[in-house]
């Protein structure tokens, strides 16, 4: 009886307490994932796909966690697929129907949602590294088009001539563009060991697209999403239908939700599928590190690194395991 009186004396005195729950903060493991598109033959195009998204998972990989800092590492995972002519980004990009390369490419900070993304980017070897001086420089999310030439050169970006950029297979696929071409974009989620999350994907669309038409790269929760408390996305497919759907986001709300990685990405490429009788993939971290990688087409060419191994695959079911080339980090 004591006891009670005590309680019921502690409520009507209307003295505050302040309760302190600690949490145990979970050790998180940096990870690096990167993407190479998903597609039903993928090694007809591109044989040498699969070892390529390896090696610019341990380039991006190599540069988190040398520098410390999770935006340089997907920066640098980007770079080295805008310099590889596997992907539809950079060297290797698909021509429009007016002869010339518009690259799209977006990079989002999960730190503070900064983002920052290019459209229509021509002659041009890094659109990522343009896409993260919007964020870093302006106050805008999207510069495309005739924009982009003024503000490369307040950037120092180094411009190219298209002929640069064109590769054999662009020139074929150009003179046949619905030739059962499996091209797409690339894209890259990593997390450090403190749990900042970050994105970065590019696309140049299909061969023969129209001219000044935007692809899901440009558009910010079409393609990727990154969010500090929540995880980070990025998704492949059909550009149309990742727009129109916004995949990326959706993987990311389902996850806000309570849905895991894996759960969430299977969800809505499956909702993805009955809406539009579209296939697609993605790579996913959540905030605490933990990976999911899922795709509804034949192929995605997928490699992530988390410590001194490097994760990789192209077909269902498949996973090979190595030792990065590089020592592994000081984390």
């Amino acid at each position: 009886m004591k006891l009670i009186n005590a309680i019921l004396k502690s409520h009507t005195s209307h003295q505050k307490y302040e309760i302190k729950f600690e949490l145990k903060k979970k050790h998180i493991i940096p990870t690096l994932i990167v993407h190479g598109g998903v597609g039903n033959n993928l090694s007809r195009l591109a044989p040498n796909k699969m070892e390529e998204v390896k090696r610019a998972a341990m380039v991006g990989y190599k540069a988190m966690t040398r520098s410390g800092s999770v935006i340089g590492g997907i920066e640098e995972a980007m770079n080295y697929m805008e310099e590889c002519p596997e992907f539809n980004i950079g060297v290797g990009s698909m021509i429009n129907d007016e002869n010339e390369i518009e690259m799209d490419a977006s990079i989002m900070d999960g730190r503070g949602l900064r983002v920052g993304a290019v459209g229509c980017a021509k002659n041009i070897l890094h659109p990522t590294s343009l896409a993260r001086g919007v964020m870093d420089f302006t106050p805008h999310v999207l510069i495309s088009d005739e924009g982009i030439k003024y503000f490369a050169k307040y950037a120092k970006t180094r411009f190219l001539n298209n002929d640069l950029l064109i590769t054999d297979l662009a020139r074929d696929l150009f003179q046949n563009p619905y030739d059962n071409c499996d091209v797409g974009n690339a894209g890259v989620i990593a997390i450090d060991h403190d749990g900042h999350l970050a994105a970065a994907t590019g696309n140049a669309g299909q061969p023969k697209k129209p001219a000044g038409s935007l692809t899901e790269a440009a558009r910010v929760g079409c393609g990727i999403y990154a969010d500090n408390n929540i995880g980070a996305v990025a998704v492949a497919g059909n550009s149309q239908h990742l727009m129109k759907f916004l995949l990326a986001f959706k993987v990311y709300k389902s996850m806000m939700y309570g849905l895991n990685p894996k759960d969430a990405l299977k969800e809505n490429l499956l909702y993805l599928n009955a809406k539009f009788s579209s296939n697609g993939g993605g790579i996913v971290l959540s905030k605490w590190g933990d990976v999911a990688i899922h795709y509804t087409t034949p192929q995605m060419a997928w490699a992530f690194q988390r410590g001194d191994k490097v994760y990789f695959g192209l077909n269902k079911g498949e996973m090979f395991v190595e030792k990065s080339c590089y020592n592994k980090s000081a984390y």
